[in-house]
């Protein structure tokens, strides 16, 4: 049996207030109903924010909603966007805000994992203000992020923490997928 991956709870109440805010409640109930019984089954209720849900779940609630846009890519990069708003801590905040975006680039693989219990980010510093980051995972919608999740999220949500240290023209930019039978995502982050 295949190894099936997860993803934190706090993402899909992410997703419901970002659907809400962005379409209002139907939208949200809209995304529910995209799903097979046995998913909805599993989102049925309370979604606890710390608690673990099939990573398969989360493919098909974000491909659902971002392919209803004329650009899924630019859907999701507003989503992400909006994730990343909102999910930086304090803490990450006040460090960002000193003008550290090393700080954000070095914990690529502690947030991923914060968000992704399947794959492997790492980061590496290139040279001054240009790090290379990857995403090592298997190309399976059952254990890992799709390609919507892995091709337009972390770049945005990234792209959001360097703007919040200082560095307005601070770019992420997704270079290799895996969906592209690549063995590895790579994202290059430049300031």
């Amino acid at each position: 049996m295949e190894l099936e991956g997860r993803a934190k709870g706090l993402l899909f109440n992410y997703l419901r207030d970002y659907l809400i805010a962005d379409s209002g409640e139907q939208s949200w109930e809209l995304a529910l109903h995209s799903l097979t019984p046995t998913d909805q089954e599993t989102l049925q209720g309370f979604i606890l924010a710390g608690g673990w849900y099939p990573v398969r779940v989360w493919n098909r609630m974000i491909d659902f909603q971002m392919e209803k846009s004329k650009d899924p890519a630019a859907a999701m990069t507003k989503f992400c966007t909006y994730l990343g708003d909102r999910e930086l801590n304090s803490l990450v905040k006040m460090m960002l805000k000193l003008g550290w975006p090393e700080f954000l680039l070095k914990r690529t693989g502690f947030l991923w994992n914060r968000y992704f219990d399947q794959g492997v980010f790492t980061a590496e510093e290139l040279s001054t203000r240009q790090w290379r980051l990857r995403l090592t995972a298997p190309a399976s919608e059952t254990i890992s992020v799709a390609r919507l999740t892995c091709g337009s999220g972390p770049a945005p949500w990234l792209e959001r923490g360097l703007h919040l240290s200082g560095t307005p023209s601070g770019r992420v930019e997704h270079t290799k997928c895996r969906w592209d039978g690549g063995p590895h995502c790579e994202f290059i982050a430049h300031w």
